[in-house]
């Protein structure tokens, strides 16, 4: 456990993030607000590769949302470790979040180029195939849930309209390394993660957000294959209950899985 993620601990979301009430309604209003026990992996996976970065921090977020995890980590990486500069890459495939995205960086003055470093937008899903694909769509403030269509999830009570698509291996290409994937894509894991298995070495740790029993259980056959030598750090399967440092949490919305590769394992523990 790093430092930073020890002080979160102690003093909680000290970063005074700003973030607009209009872009979560309902259920997803727990978005936003104090740290909640189930996002504790996810937290403890953003602070620790913060500060195990040593000359850039860098960071792909895929199903991004309004950018939750990349405004976060532009923040904490200029305040706690102003020695490195942040490269981060937001993935986002419906067009209101994408907006929202785009205000929330902007909100928290997260530049697409400056000193502090360099943030990358993209308006598209992750899939295993870069082109279009159909794409489920619904109350953009009420429901992050906007999905692929594929045949699990065919015929759900939502409008459909195709979207780009790009790869997470074209995603990694131009990237010498990457600290952190925090991965939330609603059930498309297992194909986006295989078809960049041959892609991952230079990745030290993916945070992956599961959607399904099939996906819980065969993740780790795609780590296995994937270049590096990853282990599974973390784990509570969807729908699963755990204690955690934040207290007891649910996994109903979402599984978590914490992957590291020790093959890319650098540097230390920075001071806060």
């Amino acid at each position: 456990m790093r430092e930073l993620y020890k002080h979160f601990l102690r003093v909680g979301d000290d970063l005074g993030v700003t973030t607009r009430p209009s872009f979560v309604s309902g259920e997803a209003a727990s978005m936003i607000g104090d740290p909640l026990p189930h996002e504790t992996f996810e937290w403890m996976a953003l602070l620790d590769a913060i500060a195990e970065a040593t000359t850039h921090f860098t960071m792909l977020e895929l199903g991004a949302g309004f950018g939750r995890w990349t405004v976060r980590a532009a923040v904490a990486t200029r305040r706690y470790r102003p020695d490195v500069t942040y490269r981060l890459v937001a993935v986002e495939a419906e067009p209101t979040h994408f907006g929202w995205l785009t205000m929330h960086t902007v909100d928290n003055d997260v530049k697409p180029r400056s000193s502090a470093g360099t943030c990358q937008l993209i308006n598209a899903a992750v899939s295993d195939n870069p082109g279009k694909e159909p794409f489920y769509f619904g109350d953009p403030a009420a429901w992050y849930g906007q999905a692929l269509v594929r045949p699990d999830n065919h015929g759900a009570d939502a409008l459909v309209w195709p979207v780009e698509t790009v790869t997470l291996s074209s995603l990694l290409e131009p990237l010498d390394s990457v600290d952190l994937i925090d991965l939330d894509i609603q059930g498309a894991e297992l194909q986006v993660l295989r078809e960049a298995a041959s892609s991952l070495g230079r990745v030290r740790r993916i945070y992956v957000e599961t959607h399904s029993e099939a996906i819980d259980e065969n993740l780790g056959g795609i780590f296995e294959s994937a270049e590096g030598h990853w282990s599974l750090i973390v784990s509570a399967p969807l729908g699963a209950h755990r204690k955690t440092a934040l207290g007891e949490a649910v996994f109903t919305g979402g599984g978590a899985q914490l992957w590291a590769n020790r093959d890319a394992q650098s540097g230390g523990p920075a001071p806060i």
